[in-house]
């Protein structure tokens, strides 16, 4: 059962700033496209995010109206409470023994690592919004998912074009590396993926004080551990 606010309106006692705009994010519209569809204006919708503004009991109803129509029940749920110090990675790959393989490598190196996984686009796009990965792991050709189109939306928006894409591929022709380049792609790994190289690049793109030495510098030349080269393994399999 939702809860009602003092005022008789629906559930929205918290719907400050960061909430609208992880919700309108869920929903797939801009803030013009969400001012339109409620009848306010742009800027009212732009100060709401920005703090500026808290919405009337009436902008409140509209606003309940509309998520609850875009956006599922489950979604619309805040996000889990993150360790200050931790590194949110979601994978995104519609292989589910590559994402096993590299939810444990990442979990099994640092505690520090949060790990969610996505197997298209659709769930992708909700975990974005939810999950505020600071790291997205992103297989670039997955069946109905573009992913050079996704990375380029990623980077394009202002929500999100601070996350970290790390693109993943196994066709490493010059053509496709200079589209996920020119897409924006902060790194490119080539399949068969290798878990040390892996490991290196998502220490790199960790947010600064988040770095862990997962993989320490004299692994540089060495064979790495047993437990990588059985998930090397798997990924080439």
């Amino acid at each position: 059962m939702r809860r009602e606010d003092a005022d008789g309106t629906i559930g929205m006692t918290d719907f400050d700033g960061a909430t609208i705009r992880r919700l309108r994010l869920l929903a797939g519209v801009t803030q013009e496209e969400l001012a339109r569809k409620i009848g306010v204006s742009f800027a009212t919708v732009n100060r709401w995010e920005n703090g500026h503004r808290r919405p009337s009991p009436a902008a409140r109803r509209l606003l309940r109206a509309f998520f609850d129509k875009h956006v599922p029940e489950h979604a619309q749920r805040p996000d889990q409470t993150h360790p200050e110090n931790s590194v949110r990675v979601l994978i995104v790959d519609d292989d589910p023994l590559v994402r096993g393989t590299l939810r444990r490598v990442l979990t099994s190196h640092s505690p520090h690592y949060e790990v969610e996984t996505a197997d298209d686009g659709y769930e992708a796009g909700v975990k974005t919004g939810t999950f505020r990965p600071h790291i997205v792991v992103l297989d670039l050709f997955l069946p109905r998912l573009d992913g050079i189109r996704v990375c380029r939306f990623l980077k394009e928006s202002p929500e999100t074009r601070d996350v970290k894409v790390v693109a993943v591929t196994g066709y490493g022709t010059e053509d496709t590396l200079r589209q996920i380049r020119k897409a924006g792609a902060d790194a490119v790994l080539l399949k068969p993926l290798d878990m040390v190289e892996f490991l290196r690049e998502i220490e790199a793109l960790s947010p600064p004080g988040r770095h862990f030495r997962a993989v320490d510098e004299s692994r540089k030349t060495a064979q790495p551990p047993a437990t990588l080269q059985a998930d090397r393994a798997l990924v080439k399999a």
